[in-house]
């Protein structure tokens, strides 16, 4: 998965090694983005240790300890905690799963600036709730049409 996809508010854009989202933009290094598309191509999977080493490392000698750092520096990235987890679960003596149940592709035909109005849409609708903002901007478009209404009058 080599395409820009999204994780809940984050845009994921492997080809760049960015991760977009609450704001800001933020420079992944490498094997940490391959290994956070690994898990979004398995959202929702068991994924065994030596899996994800095999996937993301490759075939040779890597110790636990450089995945359990890249875990860890993908969750700083994120914004996720181990003890509750959001994204990343971790499977004691076993593995890790992604939480994130859909993780959808974004096609190349979605501009840029609109994937970031979805982005932060999302990202306000986990803060504060998406119906909440309509009905304040319906109640804010309601007394501006009512002020105007008295001023032509």
């Amino acid at each position: 998965m080599q395409e820009d996809f999204q994780i809940h508010g984050w845009l994921v854009r492997p080809q760049t090694n960015e991760l977009v989202g609450a704001g800001q933009t933020l420079k992944l290094d490498y094997k940490i983005m391959q290994l956070l598309v690994y898990l979004a191509q398995n959202a929702g999977n068991d994924l065994s240790k030596e899996e994800i080493l095999r996937a993301v490392w490759g075939e040779g000698v890597f110790s636990e300890e450089v995945l359990t750092v890249a875990v860890s520096n993908l969750r700083k990235a994120l914004g996720d905690n181990s003890r509750t987890p959001q994204y990343i679960k971790t499977l004691p003596r076993f593995g890790y799963r992604m939480l994130i149940p859909a993780v959808s592709s974004l096609t190349a035909a979605v501009p840029a600036r609109q994937s970031q109005i979805v982005a932060v849409l999302e990202f306000l609708d986990q803060r504060i709730g998406l119906r909440f903002l309509i009905i304040a901007g319906m109640i804010v478009l309601f007394l501006i049409v009512l002020l105007t209404r008295k001023h032509l009058h």
